[in-house]
Parts: structure tokens; C-alpha cells; sequence
């Protein structure tokens, strides 16, 4: 028992090989006025002090620790027979007023490959907007009515895709309606499947555009995701979003330059935006605790360029970085002026109805 843990001043004392692993965490240090030269690090502190680390990759159980990176005082002569292995973590406790080794921990995660871009993104796109580097979103698809390109919208899952209501205007889906997965120009698609059911948000308004949003299932499931076809995450936080940080909206629609004259184009394209504060001025019926005001970082336009229902995403680090769904772009181009910014349907908001609806959706195909 002691060899084993004597090798922690000098090498890393693996609990168990990691195929996918957080980063290194060292919280607590045994020099600190209040340690009295203990140190510990275990998994329920640190997912409360960081919670949204983990909400993506549940811990396994499993973790590695080693000597801490930059420990600020090294004793090689200090017993090691109180360092202890607990369950969610590891201890260590000083005897004889001598402090323990500073060490730091990482923790064997679940992988999970929503929100993840193998193509990401160009986040320094100019005001105009551009062609997206192909597959950069893999989550993105184009719904259609007869084969032809209508609004946009985001997997969530294996088989449910995210979207504004008013991209289907409460018609029946019965109709001819198809969405195009894995697609960056629309002449060439290659995986097209059939809508077996959409659901409103019952409160949703077509005349305020309030809860503008809506929950497409596939009629068949997906068998596996790849980096051209992928899940994106969705915000659960209700924290605001940095107005300064660059956010990404996709679709294939653009806008002429000096123009207020909206276009369709083969290939999927994209522009960057930031969040603004015009909203609730221009716009009535704006709601902040439910919408989101974006526009472009030199203007208040929101330049039209993600079709109806389309994904606004946020790039967050977790495990590495992921593209996270914080939006769906709901009203701006079609009924506003220029120099107005976009307004979007704000995902924290709707998390528990998503999550509710999918569980519906599914409960009900069960039973049928």
C-alpha cells in the first residue's frame, strides 16, 4: 500500500486508464491558511463549483491524479501512508505538522459528441457574411415542402429537430414536408428523411411571434452520427451571454449589399453576430426573459442571413470546445426596417418544454 502511493511525489497514480478525461483540477492546496496542510480533491466539489463542466460528460467514476503542475513546496521525506482513496475523489490528511504533496485530479468522462465541430467554424467572418467552411455545423438542416428548401432547423438527438413555429404556419405536416440532413449545398443532398409529426408550443402567436417554437420528429431514427451529421447541445443556463462574444447563425438566404432584397443561394452560408439592446425599443412585443436581440458588431442589422428557425450558436468550452444552441432565429428580416436587429427565440427559456416534448413524442410512438 505505501510503495503504491509513494509514487505520487514522482510520478502519476493512475485509479484508471481515461479513454476521454476532463481537465486537470487542483482546488485545494495544502499550503493554504485554512488547509492546516491537508489537501483534497473530489468530484462532488468540483462539480458544484463548476457544474456546467459536467452537465455534457457524466463522470464514469473512474479519475487519474498526479503532482500538482505547479506546487510551491515539495517535502519527499513526508509520509504518504494518509493519502487515501475515497469515492469520488482523493485525500490526503498531514500528520506530525508536515503538509502533504500538492496534487491535482482529472476525471474519467462519458464522450459525447453533441455540439462538437470537426470543421469549425471562421468566427472573424466580415459584416456581409460568407460561405461556411462545409459541414462546420453538422447539426444544421434544411426543412422542406416539395423537395424545395422552406426554413431551418437543429438536431437535437437521433431524431427530433429544433425550429421556429412559424416556419410552418400551422399547416398540416401530413404534407410534403422532408428535412435535409448533412447538406452544405442544397443541389447535392445526400440524406433526406420524412416528418412523422410537429409539435407548437401551445402558447405560440403567429401575430407577436411569441414562443415561437417547435419540436420536427423524424419518421425514422438516425443509426449513427458522424461529423457531417451531428446533435447540437442545448443552453440550459439563463446566464447572459457576452455581448461582445461572437455568435454564429447559418442558413442559405442572403442579402444583397445595401440591400434590403433577400435571395436564395445553393450553398449553406453563415455571418457573425453579437448581442444588442434595441429590442425591447423597436419591437413592441419583444420579451427578454424569453427572446434574444442580435445583430451584426458595427450595426444593429441583423442582415437576414439565417433563415426562419435556423440555430444561433455560442461557442462554450466544456471537455473542448462545443457550438452551443442558445437560439432560433424567429423575426427581424421579413417585418422590419433597416437597421433593426434580429430577435430569436432564447433556448434556456424553453429547456424544460423541449426536454417535455421530446419525452412526449416518444411516450406516444411507444404507445401507438
Amino acid at each position: 500500500m505505501y510503495t503504491l502511493l509513494i509514487l505520487l511525489v514522482f510520478f502519476p497514480l493512475v485509479h484508471s486508464q481515461c479513454n476521454y478525461t476532463s481537465g486537470w483540477f487542483n482546488e485545494n492546496h495544502p499550503w493554504e491558511p485554512n488547509s492546516n496542510g491537508n489537501d483534497i480533491e473530489r468530484f462532488s466539489l468540483i462539480r458544484a463549483r463548476y457544474p456546467w463542466i459536467f452537465e455534457l460528460t457524466p463522470w464514469t467514476g473512474l479519475f487519474e491524479i498526479r503532482r500538482a503542475s505547479h506546487q510551491q513546496m515539495t517535502n519527499d521525506a513526508i509520509s504518504m501512508a494518509n493519502y487515501t482513496t475515497i469515492r469520488d475523489g482523493f485525500i490526503c490528511h498531514a500528520v506530525d505538522g508536515k503538509q502533504c504533496v500538492d496534487y491535482e485530479i482529472r476525471f474519467c468522462l462519458q464522450y459525447n459528441e453533441y455540439s462538437i465541430s470537426t470543421y469549425s467554424p471562421v468566427e472573424n467572418q466580415t459584416v456581409g457574411g460568407s460561405e461556411i467552411r462545409p459541414h462546420a455545423l453538422p447539426w444544421h438542416v434544411s426543412i422542406q415542402y416539395d423537395e424545395r428548401h422552406m426554413c431551418g432547423g437543429a438536431l437535437i438527438d437521433n431524431q427530433h429537430i429544433l425550429t421556429a413555429a412559424s416556419c410552418f404556419q400551422q399547416l398540416l405536416v401530413h404534407l410534403p414536408y422532408s428535412v435535409v440532413l448533412g447538406a452544405h449545398r442544397l443541389s447535392n443532398v445526400t440524406q433526406r428523411v420524412p416528418i412523422d409529426r410537429f409539435i407548437f408550443h401551445s402558447d405560440y402567436n403567429s401575430v407577436t411571434s411569441q414562443n415561437d417554437i417547435g419540436i420536427i420528429r423524424l419518421r425514422q431514427r438516425i443509426d449513427s452520427f458522424s461529423d457531417r451529421i451531428r446533435p447540437a447541445w442545448l443552453a440550459r443556463s439563463s446566464i447572459p451571454i457576452v455581448k461582445a462574444k461572437p455568435l454564429i447563425v447559418a442558413g442559405w438566404r442572403t442579402v444583397g449589399n445595401n440591400t434590403w432584397s433577400v435571395t436564395e443561394t445553393d450553398e449553406l452560408r453563415q455571418t457573425v453576430l453579437n448581442i444588442k439592446d434595441e429590442c425591447s425599443i423597436v419591437y413592441p412585443t419583444y420579451n427578454t426573459s424569453k427572446q434574444l436581440c442580435v445583430g451584426t458588431e458595427h450595426s444593429r442589422r441583423d442582415l437576414c442571413q439565417g433563415d426562419i428557425g435556423s440555430g444561433l450558436f455560442d461557442k462554450q468550452t466544456y471537455d473542448v470546445d462545443r457550438w452551443i444552441l442558445v437560439g432560433i432565429v424567429s423575426y427581424g428580416c421579413e417585418f422590419a426596417h433597416e437597421g433593426y436587429p434580429g430577435v430569436y427565440v432564447r433556448i434556456s427559456a424553453y429547456y424544460d418544454w423541449i426536454r417535455k416534448t421530446v419525452e412526449k413524442m416518444n411516450s406516444e410512438k411507444s404507445i401507438n
